[in-house]
C-alpha cells in the first residue's frame, strides 16, 4: 500500500474496505498526530494516553478505562 499514519489515505481506504461511514467508527491511537487525520475524516477517535500528556480530547489511561468508555459509547 505504501501509506502509514497518519497518512489520511491509510484511513480512508480502511473506512472503504470495511465498508463503514466514519462516524460509525472509532479510531483508537497512543499518538495525538495520528489521531487528527481520522477526526478529519469524521471518525470519533481517543488517545490511548499511558504517557498522561496533555491532550483536550477523549482519552484514556488504559484496557479497561477503554472498555467501559467504548460500553458507554
Amino acid at each position: 500500500m505504501k501509506m502509514k499514519k497518519p497518512d489520511p489515505r491509510i484511513f480512508q481506504l480502511t473506512l472503504e474496505k470495511l465498508g463503514c461511514p466514519p462516524e460509525e467508527c472509532v479510531y483508537i491511537d497512543d499518538r495525538r498526530y495520528n489521531l487528527e487525520a481520522a477526526q478529519a475524516l469524521g471518525m470519533d477517535t481517543v488517545l490511548f494516553n499511558s504517557r498522561n500528556v496533555p491532550y483536550g480530547g477523549k482519552a484514556v489511561t488504559g484496557f479497561g478505562e477503554l472498555a467501559d468508555m467504548l460500553a458507554g459509547r
